[in-house]
C-alpha cells in the first residue's frame, strides 16, 4: 500500500465534525469560498480505486488525514494487461 498524509495546524475539530466533512457541500469554517466538494471529490476516488481515507483529529492541535491507496504491481514487458 501506498500512504499519503496531509497534516494541518488547524487547532482540531469537534469529535462530530470528521465524519460530516466527506458529505457534499460540507463547510464548517469561516472561508466559505469554496463548494464544499473537495474531500467528496477525494473519498470518491480513493473509494474507486481500492483505498480508504480518514481523519485523525487531535483538538487544540490539528488535524491529519490519510489517504491509503494499493501499490499497483508493474506489468512485465509482453505481459498480457
Amino acid at each position: 500500500r501506498v500512504r499519503f498524509e496531509v497534516i494541518d495546524a488547524c487547532g482540531g475539530m469537534p469529535e462530530d465534525l470528521p465524519g460530516r466533512l466527506f458529505q457534499p457541500y460540507a463547510q464548517e469554517g469561516s472561508d466559505r469560498s469554496g463548494f464544499g466538494l473537495g474531500l467528496m471529490i477525494v473519498k470518491q476516488a480513493v473509494d474507486a480505486h481500492g483505498g480508504t481515507v480518514r481523519i485523525d483529529n487531535s483538538p487544540g492541535v490539528g488535524c491529519c488525514f490519510i489517504v491509503e491507496l494499493p501499490r499497483a504491481r508493474m506489468q512485465s514487458p509482453g505481459e498480457p494487461a
